[in-house]
């Protein structure tokens, strides 16, 4: 290797869930006040390892309330819970075995933290590896768990 040549400097974590989520807001949309903003938390654990946000994710555009090496957990909007997803990282103890586990769990609520009237829902919610849900706006709906 030559002195001027870049490389790539790996600290041992890996991209290993690309989820998105998505939003099909065509049925409260037709009622012509849009639809009720909905909030995400996204749940994330390992058996083995660590979790981590690459260095890139500018981590205050979701709350984060847990991130202890093991864990992270985040809420937010659709669009910073897809980025956080985009960039969460995973470093494995060695030796990787069979038993290594990552659980995933997504949620979905009212930003407001409560249904008004005021506001239209029935968004259909789906994630790349899970089924589709209709939202009603009135509690928190599991969308994915894994």
């Amino acid at each position: 290797m030559t002195p001027n040549q870049n490389h790539l400097q790996f600290d041992g974590f890996f991209d290993i869930f690309d989820v998105v989520i998505k939003e099909d807001q065509s049925y409260c949309a037709q009622f012509g006040q849009g639809c009720g903003d909905i909030k995400y938390r996204v749940s994330l654990e390992v058996n083995k390892g660590s979790l981590r946000f690459n260095p890139a994710f500018i981590q205050s555009s979701v709350q984060i309330t847990n991130n202890t090496g093991s864990k992270l957990v985040f809420t937010g909007g659709k669009d910073a819970v897809n980025r956080a997803l985009d960039l969460f990282e995973y470093r494995p103890l060695c030796p990787f075995d069979s038993d290594n586990t990552l659980t995933a769990a997504i949620t979905a609520s009212p930003s407001d933290g409560s249904s008004t009237q005021h506001v239209y829902w029935g968004q259909v919610i789906s994630v790349d590896v899970g089924d589709a849900i209709k939202f009603n706006g009135n509690a928190e709906q599991v969308i994915l768990t894994k």
